[in-house]
């Protein structure tokens, strides 16, 4: 008879363990991100759109965390941190030879993935530098960021960061360095 009240004080420890989380963020420390002079224009409409993954996770059990609201800025205003849904790929010779592409959405040529892509993002919104997205049933968050210039260091371009916040309980911040190779 013993046996159910030992196990019962064990389970319920199991259980308030699992009540309460320790979030943390899993972000990459870099990207590297192919660049060249030819690219480095200020709103010339060529850059790069790269896609980055972070998670939310709890560090005592590594269960990833769904609906976790993530704030992603960027300092730098040659990167857009862009809002979800808002890259959309687009045919050349479809808005080539309809020019009036141009005066409803921003078309960019994306160097990364050697394409066309429109932002369907007012410059306001872009030039803002931060967006929130929020984690999916794995804890996975992408954000999208449009790389349109870095800056230029001592030896050519210097990397670009990229803030990855939570806030809660424990506020938790990572940084991404973007960097130009």
């Amino acid at each position: 008879m013993r046996t159910p009240l030992t196990i019962l004080p064990v389970a319920f420890g199991l259980a308030a363990c699992a009540a309460e989380a320790e979030p943390d963020l899993l972000v990459p420390d870099a990207v590297s991100v192919t660049w060249s002079d030819t690219y480095d224009g200020s709103e010339d409409g060529l850059g790069a759109v790269v896609p980055v993954d972070v998670m939310v996770y709890d560090s005592a059990t590594g269960a990833p965390l769904p609906g976790v609201e993530l704030g992603i800025a960027s300092e730098h205003d040659g990167t857009w941190v862009v809002p979800g849904g808002k890259v959309r790929a687009v045919e050349a010779e479809a808005w080539l030879e309809d020019d009036t592409w141009l005066d409803d959405e921003r078309v960019l040529f994306d160097t990364r993935h050697d394409r066309y892509v429109t932002l369907e993002a007012d410059a306001g919104e872009l030039r803002a530098g931060a967006t929130t997205v929020v984690t999916n049933p794995d804890g996975v968050a992408r954000v999208l960021l449009y790389v349109d210039r870095f800056p230029s260091g001592a030896n050519g371009f210097s990397d670009v960061a990229v803030v990855v916040s939570a806030s809660g309980d424990v506020p938790l911040e990572r940084i991404v360095l973007l960097q130009p190779r």
